[in-house]
């Protein structure tokens, strides 16, 4: 039995052996001696352990072996650190804050002690307006209740310098009434109040409610007075006690007692008539109509409009009235340029050219009031809604600023004062709006209204 074993293993090993050399295509040289007699690999120690890396450089250091409250010592070292790197940057943020606040105050303090020391009120007034940008700038970086306070105080000193040097004053108050239709162009619309009536003239002429807010159609185009029909209303006024309108071959006059209208033909040089009338103004039953395309005033002689119109103005600053944009008679002849300057015109002749030192300079008036039983001559300008106050011979006595409601009267065009009842009448390009205006300055209470003078 022990024989046949070891035949048979014998055998088994030779059968293992020839398998194993025909599996590798290795050629027959012969069995290699690798310990297995054939057998099976047994996997050695000594060929398949391979230490770890870096073993003789970490031989090379003490071993530690931490408990468990060194771990949470280590933890919490590490949560202190963190929170001392952030301690210590807040606290260099703080004093760069500190830093650019300080400096940032200094600057703010020369712009204003340029404005208290400069004679110019040009000058003064962009001192002031820097000063004032820079602490707007400024105001995020106050942080703590002791700069807050030193900025808002600031802000209130350079405020009221501001509106001293400009002579400023808020409106009391605004509403607007509603909005009305487009005007046609070539048109540019206008408001009027006279008799205790407001009106105003756009695509029609009409009569506004200002307590219900209602517009009420007087004239349109088309309307048929006098046998033939109105064509586009170019201009409004007030004649002695009615409403007039002015197209471009006729003024008509609304009888307030009947209702109805009557219709006066104008000298016209053409068909055309006058088309680049832009405003009218009737004074001692004279008609007058500004044309600045033409460089003219035109004047048409009491009840006689059918007569040739004379050329008021000349050849007298011609190239000035090119820039006119409104106009208004009180006994003298009131021409608004695009730059707020007035020419002051008497008896066909320019008497003085007011140019009121404004701050901030005006960049584009739109309308002018003088009424000859008012004390104050009134230019609006268009971009913010300021309203002027102006004495009878040209000087700044106030500004109205439009304060809170400033997106109220934005694009303002159109004028018209209620004295009396300290109320204006704003025209937007889009809507009509009720200004509740301060009362004058004390110093100048007392103006005298002009009488007026025949021209």
């Amino acid at each position: 039995m022990e024989l046949l074993a070891g035949l048979v293993l014998s055998l088994t090993a030779a059968v293992v052996g020839a398998w194993q050399i025909t599996r590798r295509d290795r050629p027959l040289h012969g069995p290699i001696d690798d310990g297995t007699l054939g057998l099976p690999r047994i996997q050695r120690w000594d060929e398949s352990y391979h230490p770890p890396r870096f073993q003789r450089l970490r031989s090379q250091f003490p071993r530690f072996e931490l408990s468990r409250l060194g771990i949470v010592l280590f933890i919490i070292l590490l949560v202190a650190g963190g929170a001392f790197a952030l301690y210590t940057r807040s606290v260099s943020q703080n004093a760069s804050r500190e830093d650019r606040f300080s400096v940032g105050m200094s600057r703010v303090n020369q712009h204003a002690a340029e404005a208290r020391s400069v004679t110019d009120p040009a000058v003064a007034y962009t001192a002031l307006v820097d000063a004032r940008a820079e602490l707007d700038r400024l105001a995020p970086l106050a942080s703590d209740d002791t700069s807050r306070d030193e900025v808002a105080a600031l802000r209130g000193t350079i405020d009221t310098a501001l509106a001293d040097l400009s002579v400023s004053t808020p409106v009391v108050g605004t509403q607007i009434i509603g909005n009305y239709p487009a005007a046609p162009a070539g048109v540019v619309p206008q408001v009027i109040t006279a008799g205790g009536r407001l009106f105003m003239l756009s695509d029609a002429v009409y009569e506004i409610d200002p307590i219900n807010s209602v517009l009420v159609q007087l004239l349109k185009p088309g309307d048929v007075v006098s046998d033939a029909p109105v064509l586009v209303p170019r201009a409004l006024t007030w004649r002695e006690d009615r409403l007039m309108v002015i197209d471009a071959t006729r003024a008509y006059t609304l009888d307030s007692s009947t209702g109805q209208w009557q219709a006066q033909s104008l000298s016209t040089p053409d068909t055309a008539g006058y088309v680049n009338t832009i405003a009218a103004e009737a004074f001692d039953g004279n008609l007058y109509l500004l044309m600045p395309a033409d460089g003219k005033i035109l004047k048409f002689p009491a009840d006689a409009y059918g007569a040739t119109p004379e050329d008021w103005v000349g050849t007298v600053a011609k190239e000035d009235l090119k820039s006119a944009v409104d106009f208004a008679v009180d006994g003298h002849v009131y021409v608004l340029l695009r730059d707020g300057r007035v020419l002051d015109f008497l008896r066909s002749r320019l008497k003085t050219t007011f140019a009121p030192a404004i701050i901030p300079p005006l960049s584009n008036a739109t309308s002018i009031v003088a009424e000859p039983n008012q004390a104050f001559i009134y230019l609006l300008h268009g971009p913010d809604g300021r309203i002027l106050r102006l004495t009878r011979d040209g000087a700044l006595t106030q500004q109205i600023t439009a304060g809170d409601a400033a997106d109220r009267l934005r694009g303002a065009i159109g004028l018209t004062v209620d004295e009396e009842k300290s109320i204006a009448y704003v025209l937007t390009e889009t809507s009509v709006v009720t200004v509740r205006l301060p009362a004058p300055p004390a110093s100048s209470d007392k103006v005298t209204p002009t009488a007026g003078e025949t021209r």
